[in-house]
C-alpha cells in the first residue's frame, strides 16, 4: 500500500503522550500518530467536534465529562465486539461436528492473529 508523509506540529504534552504510547506499544511514534488519525477520521463528524470541544475546555467539569464520554465509547466498542461474537456463536441446535468446526476455525484464526 502506498503511503503519504504528513508533517505536524504537536503541543509538547501531546508529543510526550505520543512518545509514551509508542514506548508502551513498542511501536514508532509515526505509527502511533497514524493510528490515532485513522481512529479520529473514522468517527462521525459530530463525535469529532464534541471531542475537540472537550479537549479545549479548561473547566473543572470537563474531566468528568471526558471520562463519561470515554466510558461511553468504550462501552459501545465492547458492545459491538460482543454482538459480533454472539453472531458467530453456533445456534442452540448446532450439532457437535458443527461446533467442533467452529472451534477449529477459532483456533486457526487466533494462531494467525498472533503472527499478524
Amino acid at each position: 500500500m502506498a503511503t503519504k508523509t504528513l508533517s505536524a506540529s504537536l503541543d509538547p504534552a501531546i508529543y510526550r503522550a505520543a512518545q509514551r504510547a509508542a514506548k508502551e506499544e513498542r511501536r514508532s511514534q509515526s505509527y502511533v500518530v497514524a493510528e490515532a488519525l485513522k481512529l479520529y477520521t473514522a468517527l462521525p463528524l459530530e463525535i469529532r467536534q464534541m471531542l475537540v470541544r472537550l479537549a479545549g475546555e479548561e473547566s473543572e467539569g470537563s474531566e468528568d465529562l471526558t471520562g463519561t464520554v470515554s466510558a461511553a465509547i468504550s462501552t459501545a466498542v465492547l458492545a459491538a465486539g460482543f454482538d459480533a461474537l454472539a453472531a458467530r456463536l453456533p445456534p442452540l441446535d448446532a450439532t457437535e461436528p458443527e461446533i467442533d468446526a467452529l472451534a477449529e476455525e477459532a483456533v486457526q484464526w487466533a494462531r494467525h492473529k498472533d503472527r499478524g
